[in-house]
């Protein structure tokens, strides 16, 4: 894999070293059942247990090089898209 740049601006706090999907992977397994994604206009509300059930396949997916395509940005739909991708 390649090193990204870790640079941290002025910040006095370091970044943490690690991929927002490891991230989001680590909240999950502290705090399951807390609130990861709420979409009012659509009448979500996922913790973050339901959020990886969702967002997973959708990451394997685009490890195994599917070409993904959308259009809708206002929706719960982009965030499956931007998470596997990081």
């Amino acid at each position: 894999m390649v090193e990204g740049s870790y640079a941290s601006g002025i910040s006095t706090f370091p970044l943490p070293g690690m991929s927002i999907g490891k991230m989001v992977n680590n909240i999950a397994a502290k705090y399951p059942d807390n609130e990861a994604l709420v979409s009012v206009h659509q009448n979500i509300r996922w913790t973050y247990r339901e959020f990886l059930e969702r967002v997973n396949p959708v990451a394997r997916g685009l490890m195994q090089n599917y070409h993904l395509f959308f259009v809708n940005s206002t929706r719960v739909t982009k965030v499956f898209f931007m998470y596997p991708c990081q």
